[in-house]
């Protein structure tokens, strides 16, 4: 098991899943424009009580903040890439 802040990633049949801690939501991070649009972030966990907004700006463009839930598999992932 890999652990990061508030995500843990299991191994269920040899597929990989994510999944959330108690409080704490997955979300990717998608990139809208600038020198890299349509690139999409590993998982991540939010807290569920983070007010800040959904898009952003930084030096790389415009980004926007995908919350998907507490349980991600990677083959749904995939579906959120393509």
């Amino acid at each position: 098991m890999i652990v990061k802040p508030g995500l843990k990633t299991f191994l269920e049949y040899e597929t990989p899943f994510y999944l959330a801690s108690k409080g704490s939501t997955i979300a990717v991070s998608l990139q809208l424009n600038g020198g890299y649009p349509g690139k999409i972030s590993e998982p991540f966990a939010i807290k569920d009580d983070d007010s800040s907004p959904p898009t952003g700006s930084d030096d790389d463009g415009e980004k926007m903040i995908l919350n998907i839930g507490r349980y991600l598999q990677t083959v749904e992932l995939e579906v959120i890439k393509k």
